[in-house]
């Protein structure tokens, strides 16, 4: 008999996600979409390298700034998991708007339109050459002015080639790095 109460609550609360999805015309995976950079295709182990996580964001819809004065709101997390040999050194979110909207009493800061995530690891030196896969995580919960949809997180993986010796590689995609504002390059 509980259980049944809960099975009830929990379809009512999934119809209502759903249906708010609908009635505003926007799906969680239509609000926004997101594609992961590195600054090298080889890295030198003792190198440092850049990811970035560009989120284009639909619009009239936001997502919460990284640090949020309200804790029951979800704020948007770019976390690289522990990997030996990778270090993260800084994680930087760009600057948020503030924002006043109808389901929050006080203005809330958010990230809407194009936005830059970036990451600098640094590479331990002596890490063994091979292939890596840099898994990350990224968190947002979408919002327009009248609410929010669901959390949701997305699994990154991007693979890295680590090499002894060589040349450095050169910087990839500088139209994108280039708008991050790293402090603790060397």
């Amino acid at each position: 008999m509980i259980c049944k109460k809960y099975s009830a609550g929990i379809a009512i609360g999934l119809s209502f996600v759903l249906a708010y999805g609908i009635l505003f015309g926007q799906a969680p995976d239509e609000v926004l979409k997101t594609v992961v950079f590195v600054s090298k295709a080889k890295v030198l182990s003792g190198d440092m390298l850049k990811l970035a996580l560009q989120i284009k964001i639909k619009k009239k819809w936001h997502v919460h700034a990284n640090r949020l004065a309200d804790e029951f709101l979800v704020p948007t997390t770019l976390t690289i998991e522990p990997q030996e040999g990778f270090e993260v050194l800084e994680t930087i979110y760009p600057k948020p708007k503030l924002g006043k909207y109808d389901y929050s009493e006080t203005p809330l800061e958010v990230f809407e339109g194009d936005v830059l995530i970036g990451a600098l690891l640094q590479i331990a030196p002596g890490l063994s050459p091979g292939l890596r896969q840099l898994k990350a995580r990224f968190k947002y919960q979408a919002c327009d002015n009248q609410g929010c949809l669901p959390p949701k997180t997305i699994d990154i993986m991007r693979p890295v080639e680590i090499v002894a010796e060589g040349p450095p590689s050169r910087e990839s995609y500088p139209e994108i790095f280039n708008k991050i504002t790293f402090t603790k390059l060397r």
